[in-house]
């Protein structure tokens, strides 16, 4: 049996409500009080709040913990950590530090899980054999812009229930590692990307013979996309990874190739299997809309990112 440290960020606070990062933490809280169905891993158990005071105001956080006073499960502790200056990685990286479980579990402040996430991320924790374990990540489906996204964007479909297996996967927005494993492999601190720094991280742990595990059992809703934000730093990361891994920045008619098979594939999708994610047909024309515009705002970004390199990191404080 392992204890737990829960690490939450709230970077992610600054683009989505502070009542959906709310509802994960009691989402999580009442499936930390029912923990008797994973073996490997019960309370004692504490949860990290980890922010940013320079992002996000210290008393807007407090808010939300205090609706937690007197409601948590036996053995399980709550609080809030504020930090200077750091980001979405550096946050998970310093609450993993902070922490003293032997297992660590990583959970986004706009995911929401559902019922038997928890127990199942952790229970393949009995077998030695496993380092690190990330659930299934679908995108919502409460709008007619969010099931856009759920078809158009890299997010997988809501998978269907299945045994736990190894990953190609790097999403880290819900995922459960032995703190031994994360103290020889943190997430780089790398402040030129925004969301890519997950992919060196896996490849990583791959190199060094370590298989990360998907459990499709599972489950948690993740938002779609803020559109604008996403779509530029989407971009912006494309060609810093690029000039990186080639020592030059890619053709222009790389990006413009690109655009083509993006769009070819997410408004094929869009088309083809509307009905799974209950999109109306009359939706289709602005749906597909949606996911153009989108494709066309990242490949903009790739553009503008080669101009002016630090364009992006600018506007969005990365």
């Amino acid at each position: 049996m392992h204890s737990l440290s829960v690490v939450v960020e709230w970077d992610n606070v600054r683009y989505y409500e502070v009542a959906r990062a709310t509802r994960m933490l009691q989402r999580l809280v009442d499936q930390l009080g029912g923990l008797a169905a994973a073996p490997a891993v019960r309370p004692p158990a504490e949860i990290l709040v980890l922010y940013d005071e320079e992002a996000i105001d210290a008393a807007t956080v407090n808010r939300a913990l205090d609706g937690f006073v007197g409601r948590l499960p036996a053995g399980v502790e709550l609080r809030g950590v504020g930090t200077r200056g750091l980001r979405y990685y550096q946050l998970k990286n310093e609450g993993a530090r902070r922490g003293t479980g032997e297992i660590i579990l990583f959970a986004d402040s706009d995911v929401l899980p559902e019922d038997g996430w928890l127990a199942e991320l952790l229970a393949p924790f009995e077998n030695p054999a496993v380092h690190a374990v990330i659930a299934n990540a679908y995108i919502d489906r409460d709008s007619l812009y969010s099931k856009t996204f759920a078809l158009a964007w890299y997010f997988p479909a809501r998978a269907e229930d299945g045994p736990l297996a190894v990953t190609r996967s790097s999403m880290v927005n819900s995922m459960a590692i032995r703190r031994t494993t994360f103290a020889r492999f943190p997430f780089p601190d790398d402040r030129e990307l925004y969301i890519q720094q997950c992919v060196a991280w896996a490849r990583n742990l791959r190199a060094h013979g370590i298989e990360i595990h998907r459990n499709p059992r599972a489950r948690i809703a993740h938002p779609p996309p803020s559109f604008l934000r996403s779509a530029l730093i989407q971009g912006h990361d494309t060609i810093v990874t690029y000039q990186r891994r080639a020592g030059r920045s890619p053709a222009w008619r790389t990006t413009y190739w690109s655009l083509r098979s993006q769009l070819a594939g997410s408004l094929a999708a869009v088309v083809r299997d509307h009905r799974a994610v209950g999109l109306p047909r009359a939706a289709i024309p602005l749906a597909l809309g949606i996911a153009t515009t989108y494709y066309v705002l990242w490949a903009l970004s790739e553009w503008a990112t080669r101009w002016r390199p630090g364009i992006v990191r600018r506007l969005y404080g990365i």
